[in-house]
């Protein structure tokens, strides 16, 4: 093959130039080119959440709380014993969501005295907000377990902000039913099984005022 390096030398200096071009364009202008891409992508996400901020500071401010918070505590929790009138109303709730296997069983209360009271077991220690008030407390636990579907177990706990007293979700587990043979998986949206225990908060009662009989 036969080369003509009279020609090759008259087109050298066009090859040589598009080389150039060409490094150029891989070692300085795509790598910019890259990078001013994402400030442009970066850019653009700090001006929306400027913009946001900015529809945030314009808001009117939210009205202040006017109410009592510990007020409002005292009058929620309930004078006397609420075991019974808790265990109605979670029965009917159960009831409503259409449950099935339904069982609920109470425990003897303990005392829950927040500020200067002695310490309990883990176990049975309330929530730590409770020391906030200073309010002598009780509490019974009520345990409570059911069969229904999703939707309805969502309604469920949506319904227990009406209870009789304040009350303590101290533990919550839900768990799909599986097929009677216990071989097919759970399907969405299927039969659950939900297991719950409660605190029920009441006052508590001196001795004294209850009529029980005070040795000096």
């Amino acid at each position: 093959m036969n080369v003509d390096m009279a020609r090759l030398r008259r087109f050298a200096p066009v090859a040589a130039f598009l080389i150039t071009v060409s490094l150029g364009w891989m070692v300085v202008v795509r790598p910019v080119s890259a990078e001013r891409a994402r400030t442009d992508d970066r850019l653009g996400a700090l001006q929306q959440r400027e913009a946001a901020l900015q529809a945030m500071v314009t808001e009117p401010s939210p009205p202040a709380v006017t109410i009592d918070p510990v007020a409002a505590f005292e009058r929620r929790v309930a004078a006397d014993d609420p075991t019974a009138a808790m265990v109605e109303r979670l029965a009917r709730l159960a009831w409503d969501t259409r449950a099935r296997d339904l069982f609920i069983e109470t425990v003897d209360g303990r005392t829950a005295r927040g500020a200067g009271a002695p310490p309990l077991p883990d176990t049975y220690r309330p929530d730590p907000r409770v020391a906030l008030f200073d309010l002598p407390l009780s509490h019974t636990s009520i345990r409570m377990s059911f069969e229904t579907d999703y939707a309805s177990l969502g309604r469920f706990l949506w319904d227990l902000r009406d209870l009789p007293t304040v009350v303590e979700i101290r533990t919550l587990n839900v768990q799909p039913r599986l097929a009677s043979s216990g071989d097919e998986p759970p399907q969405r949206g299927g039969v659950v099984r939900a297991s719950m225990m409660f605190y029920a908060y009441s006052r508590l009662v001196p001795a004294s005022a209850s009529g029980a009989t005070v040795t000096p």
